[in-house]
Formats: structure tokens, C-alpha cells, sequence
């Protein structure tokens, strides 16, 4: 199915259009039987996009609001704001302006929801990053805090037997004087 809508692209920027509306449909018929809802709304997208282009804005349409039954579905909403930018054009082009506001009033709405779900998104990316900052320097903070009271145990034993060698050449000293 992929493969299919791939060579359709290529027709299509080619400047042949039968034969990509060709091998869209034929696509979209292998993402019905394998379920594949998001291929679906890319394959109707391209289809409605080329009648778009041809003239033909009711078969643009019908195609477009295939794809914007399934987005909406599925929730795919990236999809689903691509898609109505398709429709806002063809209601243009149709004359539909009552029609073709209310697709761009939802359209910014969806925009408002998917710039919030970015910024929910980055806001979240950022905390994550903070506590693994966080993580990291108190991981960093305890590594150099054992390596200083391994380095602190060390000086002390250093200077206990120090203390002990003193010692013993005090006791060898006094022996030798007394």
C-alpha cells in the first residue's frame, strides 16, 4: 500500500493524474482491507488533493470528507488540520464561505489544542531533562563525596601509622638513653 501511494506521489508531481488517482485508489483499497486508517486518510487526501487541482471540487470534496471522517475517528489530529485545510479550500473554490469558516474556526481551534499539546509536550520533555539533570549531579555529588571519604580514611590511616612509627621510635629512643 505504501509502495503504491509512493509511485502515486511520483505521478502526480510528473503531472500525470490518472495514473496517480490510479495507484491512490489502489492503495486506499489494500489500507481498507489491512485496517491501516492513517494510510487511508493520506491516500483520500492525495485523491481529493489532485481533483482539487484538475476542477473537479465535488469529487475534491468527497474524497476530503472521507479523509476527515477517519481523522476524526481515529484521532489523528495533525492529520485532521491538514485535512481540513483541504476542505476549507474546496468550500472556497464551491462558494461554500458559510461552510468553508466554520472549517477554518474548527481548524483553529485544532490548532490552538495541538500548539497546546506541543507546549504540554516540551514542558514535559523539560522536566524530564530537569530530573535527570537533577539525577545525574546528585549521583555525581555522592560519587565525589565517597571518593572523599575514601581519600579522608586513607590520610588517617597515613597518619596512624605515622603516629605508630613515632611512637616506636620514641620507646627505642628512651630505651637507648635509659
Amino acid at each position: 500500500a505504501n509502495a503504491l501511494g509512493n509511485m502515486g506521489a511520483v505521478y502526480r508531481e510528473q503531472g500525470d493524474l490518472e495514473k496517480a488517482i490510479d495507484l491512490f485508489l489502489a492503495s486506499d483499497s489494500i489500507q481498507i482491507r489491512i485496517d491501516d486508517k492513517r494510510g487511508r486518510i493520506l491516500s483520500l487526501s492525495w485523491i481529493g488533493d489532485i481533483y482539487f487541482h484538475k476542477g473537479n471540487y465535488r469529487k475534491a470534496l468527497h474524497y476530503a470528507e472521507k479523509a476527515n471522517d477517519i481523522a476524526q475517528k481515529i484521532g489523528a489530529l495533525n492529520s485532521l488540520f491538514e485535512v481540513q485545510e483541504y476542505l476549507y479550500n474546496i468550500h472556497k473554490a464551491l462558494g461554500n464561505d458559510k461552510q468553508a469558516l466554520l472549517i477554518q474556526e474548527q481548524q483553529l481551534k485544532l490548532q490552538d489544542s495541538l500548539f497546546a499539546m506541543d507546549g504540554k509536550q516540551a514542558s514535559m520533555r523539560f522536566e524530564i531533562e530537569l530530573a535527570y539533570g537533577l539525577k545525574e549531579q546528585a549521583d555525581s555529588i555522592q560519587n565525589q563525596n565517597e571518593k572523599n571519604v575514601i581519600k579522608v580514611k586513607h590520610e588517617l590511616e597515613l597518619d596512624q601509622e605515622e603516629n605508630k612509627r613515632l611512637a616506636l621510635y620514641g620507646g627505642l629512643f628512651l630505651l637507648l638513653v635509659f
